[in-house]
């Protein structure tokens, strides 16, 4: 009986340290941080700019999930994956806010879309992040 409850508590435990810690990619966000970025590309710039952003969330914001939402997005982008700038609907946005919020991301899209990330992609992907960070903030 003994040596079942231990097996239950460890299970517990471990079921406990996976859901504090895994929540929105927080297991992503020291390995993106260490990660070696090359930049050169759209989406390696992406990449590189969602690695500093995980910083500061991590480091001076201390906001763990938000990093954590970044660092996917930076991975997602190392992988070549096509990482668009989040909609302003998907977070809790005062009413009176949403119009402008709206209208950068169209403006943003409209640049991104046009070849901008081909043309300039350090300009791009850090406009990218920024919108971002300013629509988490």
């Amino acid at each position: 009986m003994k040596t079942l409850s231990r097996i239950l508590a460890a299970g517990v435990f471990a079921a406990f340290l996976a859901g504090c810690t895994g929540v929105n990619g927080t297991f992503l966000v020291d390995p993106l941080i260490d990660e070696d970025i090359q930049v050169g590309d759209f989406n390696s710039w992406l990449a590189h700019e969602y690695q500093r952003r995980t910083q500061v969330e991590r480091d001076v914001d201390m906001e763990w999930t938000h990093a954590g939402r970044l660092a996917e997005k930076g991975y997602a982008a190392l992988n070549g994956e096509m990482v668009l700038p989040w909609v302003p609907s998907d977070w809790n946005v005062a009413p009176g806010d949403m119009a402008e919020l709206d209208a950068a991301r169209a403006r943003l899209m409209a640049a991104l879309e046009s070849g901008g990330r081909q043309r300039t992609p350090e300009a791009c992907a850090k406009s990218q992040v920024y919108y971002d960070g300013w629509l988490e903030q």
